[in-house]
């Protein structure tokens, strides 16, 4: 097995833990966070069709390092590749100053900046995103963890010790519906991730695009709400992981979150969790989701 390390430098303030653990993603394959060393494994794909095993680990304030384990000597172009794959996933490369200059205005939130969190993990690919948003939609978390694994499992490519990567868009589209949905376990949602990936494939969907987009929020929105299997819900999910954090990602258990903090417990409408966090902007529903997920970090 031959090693390559990388070094990256993270923008201030920068968690690794806070960044891989509020977001969620970090509990889905093939990442693989290790609660204990703080630091999380993920199986990446190169553009040579090579899978690799890299482990990232935070060093210091500001730079976090990464092991890349490989079958074979990785060229200095793929080594760079990989670098590219997780910087993107830790979105170091978004200016987060104006959020945390306000939450450093709001006594409620001053534990942001103290915690660095507010940076979300997301994939390598707006496909991954996008297949697990809709894996995730209208189930509990433990099975869209299932499904996540088992996607990997029936067709991502092998690394080493059963280990698999995130399938692509080429592996999704040549599979079967019924295949999908039996070695998979995405039920009917099979159809839509096959539709999915076959549009990607004949040119319909640029998804890759919509991370660097310069079309407004509403644009962008249109276009992700054609993908079948994608509601409101998912589409403020996928419009966070572009970077559009003027969407508030109001599911049934942000809802319930949301009432116990807010409201003891009463129920009150959508349009009133939206109110409650407009006056931050464009920063709203990252405000939010900070907000709903902040038991989820250590004091």
């Amino acid at each position: 097995m031959h090693t390559a390390r990388i070094a990256l430098e993270a923008p201030e303030p920068f968690s690794l833990w806070s960044t891989a653990w509020i977001s969620g993603w970090g509990d889905l394959a093939p990442f693989y966070v290790d609660v204990k060393g703080r630091a999380l494994t993920r199986i990446l794909s190169l553009s040579s069709g090579d899978v690799v095993r890299s482990v990232w680990k935070q060093v210091d304030e500001s730079r976090v390092e990464v092991r890349v384990e490989s079958g074979r000597r990785l060229r200095s172009d793929e080594v760079m590749e990989a670098k590219a794959q997780v910087s993107g996933c830790l979105r170091l490369d978004e200016d987060y100053a104006d959020f945390y200059a306000l939450c450093s205005r709001s006594q409620h939130f001053r534990w942001v900046r103290r915690l660095a969190a507010g940076r979300l993990l997301r994939a390598p690919t707006v496909f991954e995103d996008v297949v697990k948003t809709i894996c995730t939609t209208n189930c509990t978390w433990a099975f869209s963890r299932v499904m996540a694994a088992s996607l990997c499992r029936a067709l991502g490519a092998s690394f080493d010790s059963g280990l698999r990567a995130f399938p692509t868009p080429s592996d999704v589209a040549r599979t079967t519906v019924s295949r999908l949905s039996r070695d998979a376990r995405t039920g009917y949602r099979s159809s839509y991730l096959v539709d999915l990936a076959r549009r990607v494939l004949r040119g319909e969907l640029a998804l890759e695009d919509w991370r660097r987009s310069d079309r407004t929020t509403e644009q962008l929105r249109a276009e992700i709400q054609s993908v079948r299997g994608i509601g409101s819900y998912g589409t403020a999910y996928i419009l966070n992981w572009v970077g559009r954090f003027e969407c508030l990602t109001i599911d049934r258990w942000m809802r319930k979150k949301f009432y116990e903090k807010h409201c003891g417990g009463k129920a009150v409408s959508d349009d009133m969790i939206v109110e409650h966090y407009e006056k931050f902007g464009e920063w709203s529903g990252l405000f939010f989701w900070v907000d709903m997920t902040r038991e989820w970090l250590a004091p």
